[in-house]
């Protein structure tokens, strides 16, 4: 059989190969009111978990992110000066450098609660399943989902949406300025705090002047 040649001009056809290309994460959109997360941590009945609660309470007090508020263990809870924190741990970094981050006083009493119930060891994961092993991340987005459904709160949430909506409480309910929740949410970037929440410079603009002229009507010498 004569064999077929290949022209200098002509290319043989290879099959390109299809990588799979890793999708993007995509946090929800929808984020959640005060009341509709007082609504969320209201839920009673028996198939609401206490310990679900508690690490949604953990989670929104602390701006968390999942992942960390996970982590959580007995020795990570501390209480300085009547002020409470999480340590947050770092795997890549020495404990003392690790951060810490205030927590609200009744998440953490009972939070100590839970633990001493549980005889909860020192240096054992808090958030845990019947085996004793720690939550993961698509066991709690569930969670979330289903409790937002119990509370009639007609949006899909997920893991992110806590610290999220935790950063819109501080900065429109609380009236906590924007560097205020920069150092919260601990952003090394005011930058990256104005596309987590979707903050129009235009809007600081116009925030900054209504500033200028209360400051103007309340300090009006009369020149």
């Amino acid at each position: 059989m004569r064999a077929i040649s290949i022209s200098m001009y002509e290319k043989p056809y290879k099959r390109k190969n299809k990588t799979k290309t890793k999708e993007k994460k995509r946090y929800a959109k929808n984020w959640l009111t005060y009341e509709e997360y007082k609504k969320l941590i209201s839920l009673r009945g028996k198939n609401v978990k206490l310990i679900h609660k508690l690490l949604i309470r953990f989670t929104w007090s602390g701006a968390l992110r999942i992942n960390e508020a996970l982590q959580a263990k007995p020795e990570y809870l501390i209480e300085e000066n009547n002020r409470f924190y999480y340590i947050i741990p770092e795997q890549k970094t020495d404990k003392r450098n690790w951060e810490k981050q205030p927590i609200d006083q009744d998440i953490y009493n009972d939070l100590m609660d839970y633990i001493e119930l549980r005889k909860i060891r020192f240096q054992d994961y808090i958030f845990t399943g019947y085996k004793g092993t720690p939550f993961d991340r698509t066991t709690i987005y569930l969670a979330l989902n289903r409790y937002a459904k119990m509370a009639g709160i007609n949006k899909r949430i997920g893991n992110h949406t806590l610290r999220r909506s935790r950063a819109l409480f501080l900065l429109n309910y609380a009236k906590r300025n924007i560097f205020f929740v920069k150092e919260f949410l601990r952003h090394k970037n005011i930058q990256t705090t104005l596309k987590y929440l979707k903050i129009d410079k235009s809007e600081l603009y116009d925030q900054m002047l209504e500033a200028e002229k209360k400051a103007e009507s309340e300090n009006n010498y009369g020149l």
